[in-house]
């Protein structure tokens, strides 16, 4: 049997026709690949399916788009340092016929933000809580601009 993409060519069709139902119901039109992944994966034939397989699979489709997340260049490690703080540096994956409007992209970075406020709020607290004081600082700068983004995001709303 022939491969693309390290997929069988029998299951592209199952994963096309998998993502495009997925992708259409979604309330969010911009779908974090893990989450696509793992929705995929609970059809026994697609569990061994890899983040690395899907992201080639969709990058070479016409229907689909995948976008990198707004997280992965604010750190040096692909987003792995920002994924401690809750927030998803994967590649999101949309349908190209379904291009989320201002107020969708809006949301989702809303959505983002207010997950990295609560995050930074728990960070704070900790480091006073151990005595760390010059490191609550520094997450109370952050925080400080974090929330101002927050509040403009929700103005804008």
């Amino acid at each position: 049997m022939f491969e693309i993409f390290g997929i069988k060519v029998m299951m592209l069709e199952s994963i096309e026709q998998k993502c495009l139902s997925y992708l259409q119901e979604v309330v969010n039109p911009l779908t974090p690949i893990d989450v696509l992944l793992r929705y995929l994966q609970r059809d026994p034939a697609m569990s061994t399916l890899t983040e690395t397989e899907l992201l080639a699979f969709l990058q070479g489709h016409d229907l689909f788009r995948v976008v990198e997340s707004p997280w992965v260049n604010a750190l040096s490690d692909s987003g792995g340092e920002w994924a401690l703080t809750g927030c998803n540096a994967k590649p999101r994956v949309m349908l190209r016929m379904r291009a989320p409007t201002d107020l969708e992209w809006r949301n989702c970075l809303r959505e983002e933000v207010a997950t990295l406020v609560e995050t930074l709020q728990v960070a704070q607290e900790e480091a006073h809580e151990a005595g760390k004081k010059t490191l609550a600082r520094r997450i109370a700068s952050v925080l400080e601009r974090a929330t101002a983004l927050l509040d403009r995001l929700e103005d804008s709303a």
